[in-house]
């Protein structure tokens, strides 16, 4: 199934809630593949699940992204992890949302601190300071190997 016509723009659509037994149902129904109940729960939570990931991440476009990996994840199956004694629907997909958008983070940071230590790794490797030679040390500076 193609998911990604129905997926977050930059402005979630505006929604009314059902009540949590409601999400509950169409969680149970998205689990048997079916495509109107994801639709319908998709119009219900995304402007939820967006908000609070925009919050995490910040990002718009990757608050949107990572919006879009919740409902991949419970369209692909995530719905066999829920249990609704262990609390509401809307609980479960927030904490999908919230999860993932800390994950985003934590992998924007990682591959940040990855970048920066990949550049001055570069700059180690290829500038070497030889020993001062007898000019003043203003004029004194590392040579650049090509």
């Amino acid at each position: 199934m193609k998911v990604s016509h129905r997926m977050v723009t930059r402005n979630p659509p505006s929604h009314s809630y059902l009540p949590s037994s409601d999400l509950s149902w169409l969680l149970c129904s998205v689990a048997e593949q079916d495509e109107k109940a994801f639709d319908e729960l998709y119009r219900q939570c995304s402007a939820r699940v967006y908000g609070l990931v925009r919050k995490v991440v910040m990002d718009a476009e990757m608050s949107a992204e990572t919006t879009q990996e919740v409902f991949l994840t419970i369209w692909r199956g995530g719905t066999a992890r829920y249990n609704p004694n262990k609390g509401t629907a809307i609980s479960w997909i927030l904490t999908i949302a919230h999860r993932k958008a800390v994950d985003k983070v934590r992998s924007e940071q990682a591959h940040r601190v990855r970048d920066f230590s990949g550049v001055s790794r570069t700059r180690m490797l290829t500038t070497t300071t030889y020993p001062k030679p007898s000019l003043p040390a203003a004029r004194a500076q590392p040579l650049l190997h090509a």
